[in-house]
């Protein structure tokens, strides 16, 4: 069951890291580092699990319309009742891309390659995520952002690859331009089974539901405008369709510093 929850969290960060951005790219030749962390409290069944991460972020427009990110997370401890395993290093590494089609559209993929410590991933798979984003201002204060993706893995080690329908919307309020904004959203993912030896497989847990909303502010220094900070805190659940009374409930809260280039 800890690694189910592992991998609903997982599943957060990496639509978290695909979704950076749910807007357009940014200019040519202009890039964002981003250095965090993140606290995560799991409830399964009355029983208490936590992580610690620290992760380090780096995005680039290195052409026109055409965006390229990595992500290096860091696992600085895993806790929980009557669970003595010890997850801990560097997770595995994140690669993204996205490609501004229209103003409004982008199409992006997302990888996770399976090269961080094995206690963090023992089963050496690799995960992947491709979609499209759609976004667009309702006035000059409020941004409206949106993606619709597919995640899937190998099987790794695994005798099984899960395969998941993502989607995520935001609303950004600048309530200071420029300078103060808040933004509120969630992350949806849909279970729709696993590729097995066997073909492809509903039965094995379709139809399950991760639901994640979240808000958060971002605050930019008025006298160092490439310095910013952002906060968040998202609850989720994970609701397993064939057992309904098997509801995992968990928190994810993140601070960022940010540095515009």
């Amino acid at each position: 069951m800890f690694k189910k929850i592992v991998l609903a969290c997982s599943l957060s960060i990496a639509s978290a890291f695909a979704t950076w951005d749910l807007f357009p790219v940014r200019e040519n030749h202009k890039g964002q580092a981003k250095i965090g962390t993140t606290y995560f409290m799991y409830e399964y069944e009355g029983d208490l699990f936590s992580a610690f991460d620290v992760y380090a972020d780096l995005r680039s427009t290195i052409y026109s319309n055409w965006e390229i990110a990595f992500n290096v997370p860091y696992r600085v401890f895993t806790h929980g009742e009557d669970y003595d395993a010890e997850i801990s290093g560097v997770g595995n590494i994140g690669f993204s891309t996205r490609y501004q089609l229209l103003p409004f559209m982008n199409v992006f993929f997302d990888a996770s390659l399976p090269v961080g410590d094995k206690s963090y991933n023992e089963d050496d798979d690799w995960v992947f995520d491709v979609g499209l984003q759609y976004s667009t201002p309702f006035n000059a204060l409020l941004n409206f952002g949106s993606q619709l993706g597919f995640n899937f893995a190998t099987k790794g080690e695994n005798d099984e690859a899960p395969i998941f329908l993502d989607a995520a919307v935001e609303l950004d309020f600048e309530i200071i331009p420029e300078e103060f904004t808040a933004y509120v959203g969630t992350d949806f993912n849909l279970f729709l089974g696993t590729f097995t030896n066997h073909g492809y497989q509903f039965s094995h847990n379709g139809g399950c539901v991760y639901l994640g909303p979240y808000a958060g502010v971002t605050y930019t220094f008025e006298q160092l405008d490439m310095l910013s900070v952002d906060a968040s805190l998202q609850f989720c659940k994970y609701i397993n369709m064939n057992k309904i009374d098997a509801q995992e409930v968990f928190v994810i809260a993140n601070l960022a510093l940010l540095f515009n280039f």
